[in-house]
């Protein structure tokens, strides 16, 4: 069994959980949802326009995403190699407010994404299973290394249909 149960994370990140449904190792779960999810975020016209009145554009969105993979990814790291130090929070809105405007190009950063997320992938391919089962701790609660995997994967896909409600 490769899918994570919910002790293994804070509750904050349940419903990013419950948009996974498979049960897969974590580095191909990522390859996966990167393959399903790919076409959807280049078919978006506008990304300069905000999907929503109050909220971000798709530029600041999709570069959230990409941080918040990457902050995972060295949470992954920092737990796997039995680090012990408690795991660092981070302030996803000051992010956003720091990087608006986005100084790139749409494309580019789909790019980027790609890359962020083939490391993620090699990442977590990289990690035994006993590696996968080692655990971290958040202010919050504990956080597997497992567990990261499938929160990334189920917070792209939150954004995603959070989305999709909003040009619908």
């Amino acid at each position: 069994m490769h899918r994570p149960s919910p002790e293994e994370m804070p509750a904050w990140y349940h419903p990013y959980l419950s948009l996974v449904e498979e049960d897969l190792p974590p580095g191909a779960l990522l390859a996966q949802r990167w393959q399903q999810n790919l076409p959807f975020w280049r078919d978006q016209g506008q990304p300069e326009q905000p999907y929503a009145a109050g909220k971000w554009n798709l530029l600041t969105l999709v570069q959230h995403i990409i941080d918040t993979e990457r902050i995972f990814q060295c949470r992954a790291l920092q737990v796997a190699r039995e680090d012990g130090r408690p795991l660092p929070e981070y302030d996803h809105e000051a992010y956003a407010r720091a990087t608006e405007p986005v100084q790139t190009s749409y494309a580019l950063l789909l790019e980027e994404w790609a890359a962020v997320r083939q490391a993620g992938v090699l990442l977590f391919h990289s990690f035994s299973e006993s590696d996968l089962r080692h655990q971290g701790r958040l202010q919050k609660g504990p956080l597997t290394v497992r567990s990261m995997a499938y929160i990334m994967a189920g917070h792209a896909r939150h954004h995603q249909q959070v989305v999709t409600r909003h040009m619908a």
